[in-house]
Order: C-alpha cells, then sequence, then structure tokens
C-alpha cells in the first residue's frame, strides 16, 4: 500500500466564478460552513453548499449545471444542513435539509427546473438523509419493505440531532401542485398498524400533510449517522455517543444495538462491503468515529462482521442477505493526526500516521441479537 502512486493526476478544477461568487456570499458569516460532496451513481455531479446557496456543478468539467438559493419566512435566510442526490419517474433532484429560525424542512429539489417541488416541517434539526426508495404501492418491487411502508410513495429517512429516527413519505404519487420551500407541509407522526396506514395516509394528503413513521423517538443524543444498506435491507444509524443501531426495514424492528470500541466518540460515517467468494453468509459493515479535542482530531475505523441465515438471490439477480444472526466487531483502526502548521497560508493542515491495529477474536458461536423494539 505504501508503494501506490496514481497513474494519471489532472490539474485543478476551477468552478465557473458565478459559482465562487454565489457561495463566497455567505463566507462572511461565521455560521456557514462551505460542505459538498459528489453524488452516487453514473451522473457525474457534485453539490456544494454554503449558508442558503446550493451549486450543482459537472464532477469532470466543473461546469455549473444547477443553482439555486433558498428563502425564509423571516429575514434571516436558511442554511443547508445536509444533501442527498435522489431519482424518481425519470427525474433526477436532490433531497435538502434545510434550518431556519423556525425550525427544520425537508426539501425535494429537481435539478432539471432548478427548483423545490416538495417540502415538509420537520422535528428537530436535520442531522442525515438517506433515500429508501423511489417508488410505492404493493407491487413485487416494494416486497422488501414493511407493509406500513408499501402505502408510502418514496420513503426517505431522517435523522437529527436530538435522536429522532423519521421515515417520511415523500407523496410522488402526486406532484399535480408543486410547492416551495416558502409552503411546506406540515408532518404528521405516527405509530399505527398497518391496515390503518391507507385510510389514515388518504386523510393526511388531502389535508396536505405527509405521513412519517418514527423509529425512535427522540432521546437528546444525536443521530450523526444514516446509511441504507440494500443488500442486508437494514438501515443502519449512528449516534454522537458511539452507539450503532441496525433496522431491519421489513420488520422495522430494531436488529442490533451496541456501542463501538471507540467509546464515546460519534460516529460519522458508514460503508457496507461484502466478500468475493465467502462460503458463509457473511458480509462487513465499516463504521468511522470521529472528533476533535485539545490534542487535534481523534478518528477511528471499525470493521463490524455480519452474519446471515440465508443468501438470496432474487429474480431481479440482486442479492439479499436475510436472518441477521450475530454482529460482531473484528477489526479496529486508530488514526492518530498531527497537526502540522503552515506559516505561508495560515491554514492547520493534518496528517495521519497508522499504527498497530487491533482484532477481536471471533465469538466460538454465533449468538442471535435479540431486540423487542419496533412495529408490530
Amino acid at each position: 500500500m505504501r508503494d501506490l502512486a496514481a497513474q494519471v493526476t489532472s490539474s485543478l478544477l476551477r468552478f465557473p466564478e458565478v459559482t465562487v461568487d454565489a457561495l463566497g456570499e455567505d463566507e462572511v458569516t461565521l455560521d456557514s460552513v462551505l460542505h459538498g460532496k459528489f453524488t452516487v451513481g453514473r451522473s457525474g455531479l457534485a453539490w456544494l453548499a454554503c449558508g442558503p446557496q446550493l451549486e450543482v456543478v459537472h464532477a469532470v468539467t466543473g461546469e455549473r449545471f444547477s443553482a439555486y438559493r433558498f428563502s425564509g419566512v423571516t429575514e434571516h435566510p436558511p442554511t443547508i444542513l445536509a444533501v442527498r442526490d435522489f431519482s424518481w419517474l425519470k427525474r433526477s433532484g436532490l433531497l435538502v435539509g434545510l434550518e431556519e429560525d423556525e425550525g427544520s424542512m425537508l426539501c425535494l429539489y429537481d435539478l432539471g427546473i432548478s427548483r423545490v417541488v416538495k417540502a415538509v416541517v420537520m422535528p428537530g434539526r436535520i442531522t442525515a438523509i438517506e433515500p429508501l426508495v423511489s417508488y410505492g404501492g404493493a407491487s413485487t418491487s416494494t416486497q422488501h419493505l414493511h407493509q406500513s411502508l408499501r402505502w408510502f410513495f418514496g420513503v426517505a429517512a431522517v435523522v437529527t440531532d436530538v435522536g429522532h429516527v423519521l421515515l417520511v413519505d415523500l407523496c410522488l404519487d402526486d406532484l399535480s401542485c408543486t410547492q416551495s420551500e416558502l409552503e411546506a407541509s406540515d408532518l404528521e407522526v405516527v405509530n399505527k398498524s398497518p391496515s390503518e396506514i391507507p385510510r389514515l395516509r388518504e386523510g393526511v394528503t388531502q389535508q396536505g400533510r405527509h405521513l412519517c413513521l418514527q423509529l425512535c423517538s427522540p432521546t437528546g443524543t444525536g443521530a450523526t449517522a444514516l446509511q441504507y444498506i440494500h443488500r442486508t435491507n437494514q438501515l443502519a444509524v449512528g449516534f454522537s455517543d458511539g452507539y450503532l443501531q441496525l433496522w431491519n426495514m421489513k420488520t422495522l424492528k430494531k436488529e442490533y444495538h451496541s456501542q463501538l470500541e471507540g467509546g464515546r466518540v460519534p460516529v460519522y460515517a458508514f460503508t457496507f462491503q461484502e466478500p468475493e467468494n465467502d462460503p458463509r453468509n457473511c458480509c462487513y459493515l465499516w463504521a468511522v468515529q470521529s472528533a476533535q479535542d485539545h490534542e487535534g482530531d481523534v478518528v477511528s475505523l471499525h470493521l463490524l462482521q455480519l452474519a446471515f441465515g440465508e443468501r438470496k438471490c432474487l429474480t431481479s439477480g440482486k442479492i439479499l442477505y436475510e436472518g441477521l444472526e450475530y454482529c460482531e466487531e473484528r477489526y479496529s483502526q486508530d488514526l492518530n493526526g498531527t497537526r502540522v502548521s503552515s506559516e505561508s497560508s495560515g491554514h492547520q493542515h493534518s496528517a495521519a500516521q497508522l499504527p498497530n491495529h487491533r482484532e477481536v477474536p471471533a465469538p466460538p458461536r454465533p449468538r442471535r441479537q435479540h431486540e423487542r423494539s419496533g412495529f408490530t
């Protein structure tokens, strides 16, 4: 690994002046932080956000693709908290979490027309957004979801700074009238049996509201990471106290809940990994813990092994793991950051060294995690 070198490197990619100027307007505000990410898939796009300004550019050419400045109901403009790419009905867009004086909201932004088409008020301060599906109805394509979710049309998971874990109905079966962030709909949080959802949804949507299932009530501990794992049909949620939860989207039950070896350090990212030729029904989930203290950055990587009772090959050709038997942390790696001062730029740079890793021995036999929380 130490001898690897890039075969081809490009020059720095310059963004259009109009993009730089639009984002720079809010850099003078202490609360406005420039952040961005590449979109998932083949779109070849990247988004950048600072304060209320959203910029979408081509990742290869740097050309501006779409732009929007969010408005608020008060004199203070909203702040973009989280962004996630999302496609529906042959349209491409972004799910955007906003914060304004009166609270947070979830917006669906259409890249094709550069405007908001859906907006719904959310409790708490949004920390992460993750789409589950962009369709709905009782069809074969939704058989992997809980019966309650199959009545929704488009589902997005949203977590907040006080611990909400919400599954929101995006109501993509009704695009007859678009709305802006100034006309956001209210949210109807429910915990009903699947048989009551159709009737309840019909009444709620007629009143212009969105249904929402609450997996986890707010505890005051912030949720800091979120990822839907398609191969296992699980929603992974990380918290600021170092705990990790795995929720089964078929049963809406919590299958795993434990603190990572890094202790009370926020979980900030996940990535799923599947072995190429393991005869066992196993796969892996990487979790990243990160925080800052007086000595610098604290970052650690944790590899969890997930063992399942069954590995199915669906008619669509996709692989699905079912029946979680155990989840164990197998490996952890600390990344110790050493700050190096740069006098020429006045900024602080970070360098990392890799010490010896720690391996956790395998248990003598698989153990099933028993959790009773969830929907019936």
